[in-house]
């Protein structure tokens, strides 16, 4: 069995139970991080409560190897999310509501679009786009 440095498994839930309430203090201090440096048009306490609801997702979990592995999970999404290793449509994944996936979608497809690469194709799917919000406005 591969070695593990000192403090990374945890011996009983008491102690798993800390960790995952540092990973949450951790997380709600970054919230205005987050929504600063992604431009998420929502307010750091709405995220905090996205946040929150990821961790009573699991609130009741009893086996201490379990919790230990959403507890690394957690603060390597932390970490990738702090150091720009997302963009903002995974960041958007987390937000339950159909607007929020359709926004995520909405702004990579609009990344497409203004990039250079796609430029011969650009106006036809800014054409699309364009429709596609007449139409839902109208």
């Amino acid at each position: 069995m591969a070695r593990v440095g000192p403090g990374a498994m945890s011996r009983n839930l008491l102690e798993s139970s800390v960790k995952a309430r540092a990973l949450y203090r951790d997380c709600i201090r970054a919230s205005h991080l987050i929504v600063r440096i992604y431009g998420l048009d929502c307010t750091p306490p709405q995220l905090e409560a996205v946040m929150r609801r990821q961790f009573e997702k699991h609130r009741n979990v009893s086996d201490v190897r379990l919790a230990d592995a959403l507890i690394w999970k957690g603060r390597l999404e932390l970490e990738e999310t702090k150091a720009l290793f997302k963009t903002k449509t995974h960041v958007l994944r987390y937000f339950p509501s159909k607007a929020a996936q359709s926004l995520a979608d909405r702004h990579k497809l609009r990344g497409h679009v203004e990039s250079p690469i796609h430029s011969s194709k650009s106006k036809l799917l800014q054409t699309l786009l364009e429709r596609n919000e007449a139409d839902t406005v109208a």
